[in-house]
């Protein structure tokens, strides 16, 4: 599992995006993720903090204050990656993190 691909949960019809390092992804049973939300259908204070990225067709938001840890068993293949965001996605962490 790829640093930034997307993968869609077993469980429920939701989509996420591993953040986990792929330095580290083999020697664990888990990954940290971050779910996608539909822009409409929430509000979320910080733009910076909550990221808006393409992904097909569709606009999602970086929903970066929900990051998870789930078992590997907990997520389908991937669906796609958003490696090119790899700079907004970073920076959400960062903020949820350091506050700056």
């Amino acid at each position: 599992m790829a640093q930034f691909d997307v993968h869609e949960l077993r469980a429920e019809p939701r989509l996420v995006v591993n953040v986990q390092s792929d330095l580290i992804g083999s020697a664990l049973d888990s990954n940290l993720v971050i779910p996608l939300f539909d822009p409409a259908d929430t509000r979320w204070p910080l733009a910076r903090l909550t990221p808006r990225l393409q992904f097909g067709e569709e606009i999602w938001l970086l929903a970066t204050p929900l990051m998870v840890g789930l078992p590997k068993a907990e997520l389908k293949s991937s669906t796609g990656s958003l490696a090119e965001y790899r700079y907004e996605i970073m920076n959400a962490i960062d903020l949820l993190l350091t506050g700056i």
